[in-house]
């Protein structure tokens, strides 16, 4: 792959990445590992901290090899396992 055509991809992908950012926005992320996900997950999470919504308001599903789990940002730094 020429640097030109990395260069169009990545362009895109960080533009699809800032679209997922935006909480009023509803997204489904699924991508390959070290693409970006949880950056895009803490973005939105961010933003809508920043507009003043209470954590506990806030509900994100994190999955990956092991079961889903459902966790909210108020209980972020004691999920279960």
């Amino acid at each position: 792959m020429g640097r030109r055509m990395r260069d169009d991809v990545t362009a895109e992908a960080t533009a699809r990445q800032r679209d997922a950012s935006d909480p009023a926005t509803s997204v489904w992320v699924a991508a390959s590992a070290g693409s970006g996900k949880t950056t895009v997950l803490t973005d939105r999470v961010l933003a809508l901290l920043l507009t003043d919504t209470r954590p506990e308001r806030i509900l994100s599903p994190l999955h990956g090899q092991r079961p889903p789990r459902w966790r909210s940002a108020s209980t972020a730094g004691s999920c279960c396992g």
